[in-house]
C-alpha cells in the first residue's frame, strides 16, 4: 500500500526533526546555564524555563521560573511597575504549570494587593479555593476563603462558603461564627 510507505517516511522525518530540535534546545539550555555564572540574570532564568517548558519538562521549568522570581525579588526593584509586571507574569507561568501551588498563589495575591488590584488577588484565592472541595481538602479551601475575607472583609459570599465548609468538616461552632 503506497499510502503506508509515505506515512512511514513522513513519521521518520518528523521523528528525526523532533530529535534534532530537542538536541538544539538542550544545547541552548546548556549555553544559558553557562552564562548564568553568578546566577543573577532573571532573563536567562526565564529563557531556560521557557526552553524546559518547550521540552515538556515541567518540573525543571518550574524550578527555573521560581529562580527567576527569587532573583527579581532580590534585586529589590519590585516598586518599578515593569519589574512588578514581570514578577506577576512569572507567578502566572508557575501557576499554569502547578495550579495548586499555594505559596505562589499567595505571593501573586500579595503582589496584586500591593499594586492596588485587590479584585485580582480575590480572583486568585477564589480559583484556588474552588479546587480544594472537589478534592475533599476542605481545610485548605477554608484557608483560601479566609484570605479572601482578609482582602474583602465585607464579602458575604466568602463568609457563607467558609461557614458551609466548616460545617462539612463538623466544626459547627466555627461555621456559626
Amino acid at each position: 500500500c503506497p499510502g503506508r510507505a509515505t506515512m512511514r517516511a513522513s513519521y521518520h522525518k518528523n521523528s528525526m526533526f523532533h530529535g534534532i530540535t530537542t538536541s538544539l534546545v538542550r544545547r541552548k539550555i546548556q549555553k544559558c546555564q553557562q552564562h548564568l555564572g553568578n546566577g543573577h540574570d532573571t532573563e536567562l532564568y526565564l529563557t531556560i524555563a521557557d526552553l524546559y517548558r518547550h521540552l515538556q519538562e515541567d518540573s525543571l521549568a518550574l524550578d527555573s521560573y521560581k529562580s527567576a522570581a527569587s532573583n527579581l525579588l532580590k534585586k529589590g526593584t519590585r516598586e518599578d511597575t515593569e519589574s512588578s509586571n514581570q514578577l506577576i507574569k512569572i507567578y502566572k507561568n508557575i501557576l499554569s504549570l502547578a495550579p495548586l501551588d499555594e505559596e505562589t498563589a499567595y505571593k501573586l495575591g500579595q503582589e496584586y494587593q500591593r499594586r492596588g488590584m485587590d479584585y485580582r488577588a480575590v480572583s486568585i484565592h477564589t480559583s484556588l479555593a474552588e479546587h480544594y472541595p472537589q478534592r475533599g481538602e476542605y481545610t485548605k479551601a477554608i484557608e483560601q476563603y479566609q484570605r479572601i475575607v482578609e482582602i474583602e472583609p465585607g464579602s458575604i459570599t466568602a463568609r457563607q462558603i467558609c461557614a458551609e465548609l466548616y460545617c462539612r468538616i463538623g466544626d459547627y461552632l466555627q461555621g456559626s461564627r
